[in-house]
């Protein structure tokens, strides 16, 4: 108000002015356009600037390790006054991978600090960026500093199994790195199956009639969230789990096939229709289901998409023990038929098996992937090495009824279950490293990594 009445009274000055030239000489007339122009330039308003941000540190092209600690600072100063500072860290791509609390300082000059630490497990080795943006509640000033992150290099966490030996109640437990067996909780119900997802930290117990579908949390030895058993005991309620991409995928005995992220969220929702869910794998944005008809004993092998719609169906007869991905167009299918064991190989492209290679007699009971081209196979007499390209079967460790086999690809070690042993072999040489016993059968034998 005070500028504008000024302004006005000066208006009025000139106006006078121009009315009464005459009477003024030349002097007094400079000295009033003069005096004109420096109340028209008082009368505008001042140019408001947007904050400086100078960073103190880390320096440029500073190297970071995942789950370190980033401390930053630095410099802002603003002619008003400065309202609010953040602090984030971006990918590659201006993408914000990571922040902390904002400040809010006040004032015209601050040095303001953050500590942003890197908990995200997933996050991958390259070029980052700190970004320190400063705003006056008007104009801000972002600043960016390169870093470097190294990603956290992938170990084994400890080895995880269940025992139940009554069908009321399932212990779970967890070998340590220094061959430790620790408890970690004891669930009610029953026991069908079991699988671990590391980057959640979670590891799946799944029951058949009485026992639910238990996530449990492997940093708290609690369970983060369940799926409730069926309370009428006269059929089953799950038949089998996998985990895959940070979701667990369910098949229900009831014909529902359904997937939940970490927090127990349905993502994955379909159902089976005449058929009976057993076996369940999820491979390359697809799920692939043993199936039974309802009302007879043919077997299939359904595939469907990842928006829960059936993509095809082939007929197989198999009961089935392991899935194991060979590529995008092909997984191996390892199970028994009338009391021996076969691995057949199923094309997705042509929705067809063919069997590359007779298993010994016997049954088979388990089977894991050492990578595309070599699998190993849990028989009766033997863990049997098969190779597909050029096709060949060897015998891996002689002696030895594997229930569950599991492979460390870190550092290329074999674990299987054998009773109540847990086995630990050396994969290039067979050899036996270490073997932990337990007053119980173990089953559900799964690898937790630290990502």
């Amino acid at each position: 108000m005070a500028h504008r009445s000024i302004c006005n009274f000066n208006f009025l000055i000139f106006v006078h002015y121009n009315s009464t030239m005459h009477r003024f000489t030349k002097f007094q007339s400079y000295f009033l356009w003069l005096l004109l122009i420096l109340v028209i330039c008082s009368c505008r308003k001042k140019e408001n600037l947007p904050p400086s941000v100078t960073f103190i540190q880390p320096s440029e092209n500073t190297r970071f390790t995942v789950l370190d600690t980033i401390n930053i600072s630095a410099n802002i100063s603003d002619d008003n006054t400065i309202a609010h500072v953040s602090f984030s860290i971006t990918d590659n791509n201006y993408i914000t991978v990571a922040a902390a609390a904002d400040e809010h300082p006040g004032g015209r000059q601050a040095t303001v600090s953050r500590a942003i630490v890197l908990d995200n497990i997933e996050m991958s080795s390259g070029q980052y960026y700190l970004l320190v943006t400063a705003s006056d509640g008007i104009l801000e000033t972002r600043q960016f500093r390169k870093i470097y992150i190294n990603e956290m290099q992938k170990k084994m966490k400890a080895v995880y199994f269940v025992t139940a030996n009554v069908s009321s109640q399932v212990n779970v437990f967890k070998i340590d790195s220094a061959f430790q067996v620790k408890p970690v909780i004891t669930l009610s119900g029953d026991f069908a199956a079991a699988d671990v997802s590391s980057e959640n930290r979670l590891y799946y117990v799944l029951g058949k009639y009485s026992g639910a579908l238990n996530a449990v949390n492997v940093q708290t030895n609690m369970v983060n969230w369940n799926v409730p058993a069926n309370n009428n005991m006269a059929a089953p309620r799950f038949s089998d789990v996998c985990s895959k991409s940070g979701y667990v995928f369910v098949s229900f005995f009831t014909g529902e096939i359904k997937s939940f992220d970490k927090s127990g969220n349905i993502d994955f929702n379909a159902l089976a229709g005449d058929y009976v869910p057993g076996k369940i794998f999820a491979a390359n944005n697809l799920v692939f289901l043993e199936e039974q008809q309802a009302s007879g004993t043919q077997k299939y092998l359904a595939v469907y998409l990842s928006n829960s719609v059936l993509m095809q169906r082939a007929p197989m007869n198999l009961d089935v023990v392991s899935f194991c991905e060979k590529d995008a167009d092909n997984i191996f299918v390892v199970g028994n038929s009338n009391g021996q064991g076969h691995v057949l190989l199923y094309t997705l492209s042509l929705n067809n098996f063919y069997e590359p290679h007779m298993l010994p007699a016997g049954l088979v009971h388990s089977a894991v992937r050492t990578d595309s081209n070599n699998y190993l196979i849990g028989c009766d007499a033997a863990v049997q090495l098969f190779q597909y390209n050029p096709i060949g079967l060897l015998p891996f460790i002689p002696g030895v009824a594997a229930c569950n086999i599991q492979y460390d690809d870190v550092d290329n070690v074999v674990i299987l279950s054998e009773g109540m042993k847990v086995k630990y072999y050396d994969y290039n040489t067979g050899n036996l490293l270490k073997a932990v016993s337990y007053t119980d059968t173990i089953r559900g034998l799964r690898i937790m990594y630290n990502k």
